[in-house]
């Protein structure tokens, strides 16, 4: 058993294109959010949605093999959230930081002692 340990695997060497896209909206009312979380939930690429309360609204990873299924994905979330959507960013993630031990793990230890 391999305990406080997680491993990344760098998808860019696999070819897969790792994509993190913010959204702004003007309205996030909680049926948007579920209409958004329900459309990420079931596409095939989406693999992450966090809603945030900084300066975007949200924000969701996508992972595929080529730039036109981003293009086709930003298409169909326009479509999706129409004229509430007001800006997006694509930011493309060429590589990830490797993580040596569990994250909180010092924090945890920090309580117990404490």
């Amino acid at each position: 058993v391999i305990e406080r340990e997680m491993y990344v695997i760098d998808m860019y060497g696999t070819g897969i294109l790792y994509y993190r896209i913010l959204l702004w909206s003007s309205i996030m009312s909680h049926s948007h959010s579920k209409k958004l979380y329900d459309f990420c939930h079931k596409h095939p690429h989406a693999v992450n949605l966090r809603f945030s309360l900084g300066a975007w609204d949200a924000e969701i990873g996508l992972e595929v093999p080529e730039t036109r299924l981003l293009r086709d994905f930003m298409r169909e979330l326009r479509d999706l959230l129409g004229s509430s959507l007001q800006r997006t960013s694509v930011l493309q993630i060429f590589s990830r930081p490797k993580l040596l031990t569990y994250p909180f793990q010092a924090f945890s230890e920090d309580l117990s002692h404490g």
